[in-house]
């Protein structure tokens, strides 16, 4: 199970960082991390390899995923999952020039929708009483 959040610029503007936590498998050594024995990351999209950061996102869709406000935070990963998936370079960080020509574009056909195994929305069920 993932905890996860994301960081952008306003409603719809770029992702900056990305913050997950794993729920800990049974038997893992719980010396490591916080008092329940959980890793904090937090991933910089904007300095790390385009490759790593498209490997993350595809890392969330195969687990239990859980956030506040999902819907926003579901959206914004797809949402640059595409753009970056477009950049010729993925060794690299990203290339802001070519960022801003992809998401000029638009939508494209080939395009994924993103889904996680199973998710919960910590502010829909809040909302529920």
């Amino acid at each position: 199970m993932i905890f996860f959040d994301t960081e952008s610029v306003g409603k719809t503007g770029p992702l900056v960082l990305i913050q997950w936590m794993n729920l800990p498998d049974k038997g893992r050594d719980f010396l490591c991390g916080d008092q329940y024995g959980r890793d904090t990351y937090i991933h910089d999209v904007w300095k790390m390899p385009v490759d790593t950061t498209l490997n993350l996102i595809k890392s969330f869709t195969e687990d239990e995923v859980v956030g506040f406000n999902l819907v926003h935070d579901w959206f914004v990963l797809t949402k640059w999952y595409n753009i970056f998936s477009k950049i010729g370079d993925k060794n690299g960080p990203p290339d802001s020039s070519e960022v801003r020509r992809i998401e000029a574009a638009g939508p494209q056909p080939g395009d994924v929708c993103l889904k996680p195994r199973s998710s919960c929305d910590l502010m829909l069920k809040a909302r529920t009483g």
